[in-house]
């Protein structure tokens, strides 16, 4: 019986020799949980990555509709500015006389200013001010002896309006030269 008994020691050990082989050294567990660290690390970043993407995308979507909502809304203002334009006109037509009919379209143009008021249009200033090319055209000059009056506004033809600091419409004015 021994030898068999020696023969299951040796069997033992061998057997434990195997599973001492099988098991990872140190190193390589060091390396594995270096690897497995940088991988994780690598899908945070990509995480990282496409929520600052999806938050830009949001943001570049929001700019646009607002751009494409105020440009909406520049293109309806400029088709009804002459409309209001030419109510302004009729009453200056409209001489001395309040009739029912001169008082009623007087309150239609003071709802049409404040309307225009509400949604930030506003008309351009130009009684007396120095000729700016960004927000005037010269129709017409008119010659002065005044020095000081050069460049500056004799009289404004038709006015100018302007939407959120945008020029929209330039205001007609006569230029002293």
């Amino acid at each position: 019986m021994p030898s068999n008994n020696k023969h299951h020691k040796d069997f033992e050990k061998k057997n434990l020799e195997k599973e001492v082989k099988d098991v990872p050294n140190e190193e390589e567990n060091i390396k594995e949980c270096s690897d497995k660290n940088e991988e994780k690390v690598d899908w945070e970043d990509k995480y990282k990555r496409a929520l600052a993407e999806h938050a830009n995308l949001l943001k570049s979507t929001a700019k646009e509709k607002e751009e494409f909502r105020q440009f909406a809304q520049i293109r309806f203002i400029e088709q009804i500015l002459p409309v209001y334009d030419n109510l302004k006109i009729s009453l200056v037509h409209s001489g001395e006389e309040k009739s029912n009919w001169v008082q009623g379209v007087e309150y239609v143009v003071k709802q049409f200013a404040d309307t225009l008021k509400q949604i930030g249009v506003e008309e351009v200033e130009t009684a007396g001010k120095k000729f700016s090319h960004d927000e005037m055209e010269a129709v017409s000059e008119e010659e002065t002896e005044d020095k000081k009056l050069i460049d500056t506004v004799a009289r404004q033809i038709t006015c100018g309006y302007k939407f959120k600091d945008r020029i929209i419409k330039a205001a007609r004015v006569v230029v002293y030269k």
